[in-house]
């Protein structure tokens, strides 16, 4: 069966030319595609190349063949596409060629599953299922979050496995039992790296800062030199943070000289950073930091080689070597379009106060703007896959830019090159699609290569009542401007609007009767004025400081008074204070988040003031 299924698929027909296949494909991915028969879904997967949204055509195929009962049609569908619907894999189970292994390979997937339809698959195939197999579905859901089916995996494990899950999962989410039952462990158990590394996790959450460094010293160093990995230098990077937001620098700068993974991975060089920083700002060694901020400037992206040479020239600085901070700063203020060059800028214009103030002076502005446009614009390539550009030039002479947009999205996956992504980047400003645009900007930005003046387009602008350039860098940094952004915690749009939160700005902001349900804030508008609201209340509580507000849109207003309270930056407040209370918090996507938008709004802002 699975041979006839494979000639099958070698004898499809060729695909149909561009617009017949798109007029096709936007019948199945709309929400009238949900009901047709199996074959008409199986058709279109067969066509190659691959096209947007084949995840919901296959689920679409899939939830169709559970509807089917005609055994020919069943025979002939069932083999092609691995199955991963279990009310699929039930109606084609007596039609596969080896039903234990689908059973089996769904069972392993950690997949969340109903207890009925766990219950059902157990009862049907559980006979073939190994131990092994139990446990490896075990840690699948573990890693997923699927605790409570963790929970019920837990009873179909070997008995002499069931307390290491029972740890584990008391450790993952904290439980009060969590002591108790590691105390219980046999010592073997006890030094499970997993095991280990939640325990660390939950120590140092629960603020139990010497249980976790001394279990580190006794179990966390071997395991993390017997195995580097992103898990464990995460976990001894944040174990580092927290001891230096406890005051314990010394302790800090030991947990964060982290040599374990490779120089150009960015677990190295985050490392590499927060050891420079405790060293300068903590422990007043500038030498000693130096040491570590120069192998930055060999990174690969923008944003790091930029930190390397402005934490360098501060170290210099401080050391009283004035001409080669200058030179350093110099060198990072040819990173115009980031956080680091810009602060690099502001110290050779003696700009003082950018972050305090979210203002500048004339000169930075005009320095700013011009090493904005000495920029060299990158060269474009030759585009692969035109059948996907030919798409959305399609879609948007339609008046279908948000189908066109995920076109275009996929164009800049397949083509990941630089000279790819500054292709994409063109044809995104042909279209007048913004999200393509910017995230080619980004893609390019890791691999160490400045776009501007696209990767800043301003497709919405609007009438607001917060910092210029502000609104903007936020949209660029939440949705690239895309108005139908939907994220998986389900904020919407724009600026990312929870519904819940949205009606809670709605009322504080005194706006009147506004629509907030999901499908209102895709509209620009809507989401900008509320947008707008959000942040000029978030601007007010937290007393006009930009990257504490920035911080709070990010992490919620609620871990920054906790944050705020933890580590309070000195009065009057500085510039250094606000700098260093940024690079001390202990999540690195919200100081990405802040760092990444001052630069956005300083861009805006620069460019709006001189666009004459």
């Amino acid at each position: 069966m699975a041979l006839c299924a494979a000639s099958s698929a070698l004898a499809a027909p060729p695909s149909p030319p561009v617009r017949e296949r798109l007029a096709e494909w936007l019948i199945l991915v709309g929400p009238g595609g949900t009901a047709f028969p199996a074959q008409r879904y199986a058709d279109f997967l067969a066509q190659t190349p691959p096209w947007p949204q084949r995840v919901r055509i296959l689920w679409r195929y899939q939830n169709a063949l559970s509807q089917t009962t005609d055994p020919q049609i069943l025979n002939a569908l069932c083999p092609r596409y691995p199955l991963t619907l279990p009310a699929a894999f039930e109606a084609c189970a007596p039609h596969l060629p080896d039903a234990a292994s689908t059973a089996r390979r769904l069972w392993l997937s950690g997949n969340a599953l109903t207890v009925g339809e766990e219950q059902t698959l157990f009862q049907r195939f559980g006979q073939s299922f190994t131990a092994a197999d139990q446990w490896a579905r075990y840690e699948a859901l573990e890693l997923r979050g699927q605790f409570s089916a963790a929970s019920r995996q837990i009873e179909r494990l070997a008995p002499d496995q069931q307390p290491l899950a029972r740890a584990r999962l008391a450790e993952r989410l904290a439980s009060p039992d969590a002591d108790s039952l590691f105390a219980s462990l046999p010592a073997d158990l006890q030094s499970d790296p997993t095991l280990i590394r939640y325990r660390l996790r939950a120590l140092r959450r629960g603020d139990r800062l010497d249980e976790a460094l001394s279990l580190w010293n006794a179990q966390g160093v071997a395991l993390q030199q017997a195995s580097p990995s992103h898990d464990w230098s995460s976990e001894r990077i944040s174990l580092a943070r927290a001891l230096l937001l406890a005051g314990r620098p010394k302790e800090a700068a030991d947990l964060a000289d982290d040599t374990t993974m490779a120089p150009d991975t960015t677990d190295r060089q985050e490392a590499e950073l927060l050891s420079g920083i405790i060293a300068l700002r903590e422990l007043q060694a500038p030498a000693r930091a130096e040491k570590f901020f120069r192998p930055l400037q060999g990174a690969t992206s923008l944003q790091m080689q930029a930190r390397g040479y402005y934490w360098t020239g501060r170290a210099l600085q401080v050391a009283d070597r004035q001409q080669d901070a200058e030179a350093a700063f110099r060198k990072a203020a040819s990173y115009p379009t980031t956080f680091p060059g810009q602060l690099a800028l502001a110290a050779l214009t003696r700009d003082e106060s950018i972050l305090v103030s979210g203002k500048s002076s004339e000169v930075f502005d005009s320095s700013l703007l011009q090493a904005l446009q000495t920029l060299p614009t990158p060269t474009a390539g030759t585009l692969s896959r035109t059948d996907l550009l030919e798409a959305a030039t399609d879609l948007v002479q339609a008046g279908d830019p948000d189908h066109a947009r995920e076109f275009l999205m996929m164009l800049g996956v397949v083509n990941p090159s630089p000279e790819g992504q500054k292709a994409v980047a063109d044809a995104a400003s042909r279209l007048g699609l913004a999200a393509p645009e910017v995230f080619a900007s980004y893609a390019l930005a890791r691999k160490g290569i400045a776009l501007y003046p696209q990767g800043f387009p301003d497709p919405y602008p609007s009438a607001s009542t917060v910092p210029d350039g502000l609104l903007p860098a936020i949209i660029r940094q939440e949705s690239g401007f895309d108005p139908d952004a939907i994220s998986g915690a389900h904020a919407v749009g724009l600026l990312q609007l929870l519904p819940a939160a949205a009606k809670d700005v709605v009322r504080k902001g005194h706006l009147g009767p506004v629509n907030v349900s999901p499908a209102a804030l895709t509209d620009p508008q809507t989401n900008l004025r509320i947008g707008n609201a959000y942040v000029s209340q978030l601007l007010e509580r937290f007393g006009n400081v930009i990257p504490y507000a920035l911080a709070a849109y990010n992490a919620g207003p609620h871990r920054v008074d906790l944050w705020l309270k933890a580590d309070p930056p000195s009065e009057p407040l500085s510039e250094d204070g606000v700098l260093d209370w940024i690079e001390r918090l202990p999540y690195r996507e919200t100081r990405l988040y802040i760092e990444n938008i001052e630069a956005s709004m300083m861009i805006y802002r620069v460019r709006n003031t001189h666009a004459g």
